[in-house]
């Protein structure tokens, strides 16, 4: 079934309305270490893909060129601010969508530099599947692998957020320092291979590892030719994305879109998000927590369709009947029957990977799904055995790096979560100060009009 026959569609007063389509969604994230051409291999992708034309890129060539960055013409593709242009940084989460007869897909492409990991964290917060672009020049590779580099960091965040899938593509494999030579394509594999395990990644299962050129589009859609690199055997990037298996989404569960943005279209307000359980309908009753605004929803978009409905896993804009004053980043739209309750207190396991000493009292700014709040840590309740996963006997006063923790959060202002295991995607939280601290997951919730006890 081609792409066209995959969607049935109606025109109504000239809006082009997408009713249905059979083929899955996934939210792909770009990470990795600076300059490791994650845009330049997300303009490729779309390029190639039919979604970018010939003269939008020969427009991009020429204003690459009076910039004297004449290979970066594809990243600015997704990088559009002229800071970033400048630069050749991307700053904020880049978003774009592409599709194949198989999948339907979004493109978050995550900044790489240090500076701004929370933007990180916001695209990736969102993601099904991570790609990780690795740069196997010489030098590049181990820069962003030792210690200080992103390519840890983004790992290492990217499982703490749910991404249980990535595919790691090894970017640059014509550079001269490389000219596709297995040994170091190998030596990468390997490196990244005992890191990976170690974070818990299934490494036969969940991760795969790709060569690739990025600038010149090589193994990115069509299998790479023996005469390029004759060792490799696997699938393209692009045949890997089509061949990764259903997700299970929670179409049944009760309606959750945590809001990534908000802005106005023609006076009406307009928020976004990724729909991480239940669907959501045009004309729905719906309410805004934790401020419980209750509103109605005008219509809805994906990827600029407007439809009737959306699923988990779809990037959704939504129109609503409200005001946009009181809504926010982080917030969360629910279904009017079985909100989100907002919570000031929850108990979470924490793993601290940073950090020579942690103790109550310590505040610092946790990131959960798409809210960013100040927290403080209120009691540390036990360590946890990494061993058996169950709490030692003794009383505990402080902890360190490689600790496991669980502990009473606190947070500064009211926020809406989930028990991890109820909704892993609402369930996860990063800790950060001017790195990351630490990893954790929502055992227990205290919502405002109720009590928990650490014995709950």
């Amino acid at each position: 079934m081609s792409a066209e026959e995959a969607q049935i569609e109606a025109v109504t007063d000239g809006v082009k309305k997408l009713k249905f389509d059979d083929r899955e969604h996934y939210n792909v994230v770009f990470i990795g270490h600076v300059d490791a051409g994650k845009s330049t291999l997300a303009g490729q992708i779309l390029y190639i893909t039919g979604m970018v034309d010939q003269r939008t890129i020969e427009k991009y060539e020429r204003e690459a060129k009076e910039k004297n960055r004449e290979s970066w013409f594809l990243a600015f593709i997704m990088d559009c601010g002229e800071d970033e242009r400048e630069k050749g940084k991307t700053v904020e989460v880049g978003r774009a969508h592409f599709e194949t007869e198989a999948h339907r897909y979004t493109i978050l492409d995550a900044p790489g530099h240090r500076g701004y990991v929370p933007n990180m964290i916001g695209g990736a917060s969102q993601a099904d599947i991570g790609v990780l672009v690795i740069s196997a020049r010489k030098g590049e590779f181990e820069a962003g692998f030792d210690k200080g580099g992103q390519t840890r960091e983004h790992a290492t965040l990217a499982k703490t957020l749910g991404i249980d899938r990535l595919i790691i593509v090894i970017n640059k494999m014509d550079e001269p320092t490389v000219k596709w030579a297995q040994e170091r394509f190998d030596q990468i594999v390997k490196d990244l291979s005992q890191f990976l395990k170690g974070l818990g990644y299934d490494m036969k299962k969940n991760v795969q590892f790709i060569p690739i050129a990025g600038l010149t589009g090589v193994n990115i859609k069509d299998p790479l030719s023996p005469e390029i690199c004759p060792w490799y055997k696997g699938h393209s990037l692009i045949q890997a994305l089509d061949n990764i298996p259903s997700l299970n989404r929670k179409q049944e569960g009760a309606l959750r879109v945590p809001i990534i943005d908000k802005y106005k279209d023609r006076g009406i307000t307009v928020v976004l998000g990724k729909v991480e359980s239940g669907t959501i309908t045009k004309g729905q009753k719906v309410v805004l927590m934790p401020n419980r605004v209750t509103t109605e929803v005008v219509s809805l978009k994906c990827h600029e369709e407007e439809v009737e409905w959306c699923k988990p896993g779809e990037n959704v804009s939504i129109y609503l009947k409200c005001d946009d004053e009181d809504i926010h980043s982080g917030h969360v739209l629910c279904n009017t029957e079985n909100p989100c309750e907002p919570i000031q207190e929850f108990i979470g396991q924490f793993i601290v990977l940073d950090k020579n000493m942690l103790a109550p009292g310590y505040t610092a700014m946790m990131h959960i799904h798409t809210a960013i709040e100040h927290f403080k840590i209120k009691t540390i309740i036990s360590k946890i055995d990494r061993k058996t996963g169950k709490p030692l006997p003794d009383k505990v006063f402080s902890a360190k790096s490689k600790d496991i923790i669980e502990a009473r959060f606190e947070m500064e202002r009211p926020i809406c979560v989930e028990k991890f295991e109820t909704l892993s995607a609402m369930g996860r939280f990063t800790v950060r100060e001017s790195k990351t601290i630490g990893v954790g997951k929502v055992l227990k919730v205290k919502p405002l009009k109720s009590s928990i006890s650490s014995n709950n």
